[in-house]
């Protein structure tokens, strides 16, 4: 979405194809598809979860735009679940690679590994799972409960939702679609 969002990609742009996998900083990336997808466009790669595609993307995209994509649709934070255990993952920034590398030392292939949602990006199944769910309501964010069990009182039908944890993510008809 961040992608599409800055422009640096459309629903039908295609990058050099995959052949399971990208040569970068001196070392190979590879795709899970160890055979390769050949060339796809956007949508196809997300079909096939094609992560050269991605691979090329990311540093196209950059870590401050993937990071504020990521924290707008809720990484890096609670999810609002009524759990106290919860934990909030972490979105890293040019401020937490200089932490912990040094000043300049970010490793050539940070945003390789954080464009297909792996390397030092930390999120939880569920995390995951809204992510998933906002997409499908085209940026509508959901706050997840813990329902114990459920037993009369509500009538049939549509159950109640809890307040939103945030806003949600903001983006054009066009790019969800796109997602979805």
């Amino acid at each position: 979405l961040a992608s599409l969002e800055a422009g640096i990609a459309r629903p039908g742009t295609r990058v050099a194809p995959c052949f399971g996998g990208l040569e970068f900083g001196g070392r190979r990336f590879g795709c899970w598809k160890r055979e390769g997808h050949g060339s796809l466009d956007f949508v196809g790669a997300l079909q096939h979860s094609c992560d050269v595609y991605f691979y090329q993307m990311g540093p196209r995209l950059g870590l401050e735009r993937l990071g504020s994509a990521a924290l707008a649709f809720g990484f890096g934070d609670r999810t609002g679940i009524d759990l106290r255990e919860e934990r909030r993952g972490l979105v890293p920034n040019a401020a937490w690679y200089e932490k912990r590398w040094g000043k300049g030392q970010q490793r050539k292939g940070v945003m390789l590994n954080l464009a297909i949602g792996q390397g030092e990006l930390l999120a939880s199944p569920l995390q995951l799972a809204l992510m998933a769910a906002e997409v499908a309501a085209m940026g509508a964010p959901l706050r997840p409960h813990v329902v114990r069990r459920v037993a009369g009182g509500e009538p049939a039908g549509r159950p109640r939702t809890a307040r939103t944890a945030r806003s949600g993510v903001t983006a054009s008809a066009a790019h969800w679609l796109a997602l979805r």
